[in-house]
This record gives structure tokens, sequence and C-alpha cells, in this order.
């Protein structure tokens, strides 16, 4: 992985974070030591090395880690985000046998009437 991207990220960048389960989400940089770069994730503040990328103390062979922002990626994300939110939402109208533009459809009226 290309590290030299690194030591050009501060304060207020957006940035690419990938999970343990390399799931992917948008993450807004906080802070930048020295030796750390500090995110806002998806639950609370993460602190990765400026060295690697990878989060701290974590060793593991499915680390989480960070990468830089494109456009390309971020919308991919973002389509894949609001694709999991409709899927939940079937799932929980227990509509499972409905295609996905029909779940959306059944989301955004419900949303529409303040129901979700």
């Amino acid at each position: 992985m290309n590290v030299a991207w690194l030591m050009g990220v501060s304060a207020g960048d957006t940035i690419i974070a990938h999970d343990r389960f390399n799931r992917k989400y948008l993450a807004q940089v906080i802070r930048v030591t020295k030796t750390q770069i500090i995110i806002q994730g998806q639950y609370a503040e993460q602190r990765y090395r400026r060295s690697d990328g990878f989060l701290t103390g974590n060793i593991a062979y499915a680390s989480q880690f960070i990468a830089p922002y494109t456009a390309e990626e971020a919308a991919l994300i973002q389509l894949q985000t609001a694709q999991a939110t409709v899927a939940a939402a079937c799932r929980k109208l227990r509509c499972g046998t409905l295609t996905l533009e029909h779940c959306a459809r059944i989301l955004a009226c419900l949303q529409r009437e303040g129901q979700t």
C-alpha cells in the first residue's frame, strides 16, 4: 500500500476508512499528530498510525486501515450505503419477496409520511 499520501493528511480532510470486515465508509479527519491520524469513526474517534495507515494497536490479519479519498469510490460507498438502508428497511417490513426498486418506493413513501 502506498503510504506517501499519509504525510499530507490534515484536519478536516475526508478519507475512506475500511473496517475489519472490509466495509468502507467516509470519515472526517479530526486531528493529526506527529505519529497518528485521528478520525471520527462510525461510532467513536479512531486513531490510525501515520506511518502505515493502520489502526493503532491492531496487528490482526484483517486490520482496519484508511485510504485516500476519491470521488469515484465515495460515490460507490454512498450507493452501497443507500442500498443497504433500503434492504434493511425491507427486512424490517418483511417484504422479502419484493424487488429492490419496490422496496425503495415503499421506503420513500414511508419517509414522506414520517414513518421511519
